[in-house]
């Protein structure tokens, strides 16, 4: 258990979490979580992620032993979310198996698709309009 020192701007100053990671996400009282990231000796910076205004210098803060991380897959589609991944849109609870980290490395270059439709103009707004121009109509000149 670490103890908040300051707090402001939605930052909080944390003393007594020595063993926290970082980006690990930490709880703090009344449900509001935030993720480690100036980890320090002594003390660590949070990023608070919901409403921090109950929050006092003084208040209990734990360790979740986990970074911030939300449900992947098709449940997702046409869902809004918070920063948390908990749903905004009153739809119900989000159906999904895995989870997957918000910060992650990206895939090697081999692993992605190739490129096979190449640009028109080299600007990539005005291409991408093209493109869902003739996305929608195959057979209309552009």
């Amino acid at each position: 258990m670490g103890t908040i020192t300051t707090i402001s701007a939605g930052i909080a100053k944390v003393s007594g979490l020595p063993a926290v990671g970082f980006e690990e996400l930490v709880a703090f009282p009344g449900g509001v979580f935030g993720i480690a990231f100036n980890v320090d000796q002594d003390e660590i910076g949070v990023v608070l992620l919901g409403e921090y205004w109950h929050l006092h210098a003084g208040d209990e803060v734990e360790r979740t032993g986990r970074v911030m991380d939300v449900v992947v897959g098709d449940g997702l589609l046409g869902r809004v979310l918070d920063p948390l991944g908990r749903p905004l849109d009153g739809n119900g609870a989000i159906s999904g198996s895995e989870r997957l980290p918000i910060e992650r490395p990206a895939a090697h270059i081999m692993d992605r698709a190739p490129v096979t439709v190449p640009l028109q103009t080299g600007l990539k707004v005005i291409d991408a309009l093209i493109c869902q121009r003739r996305c929608k109509n195959p057979h209309s000149a552009v």
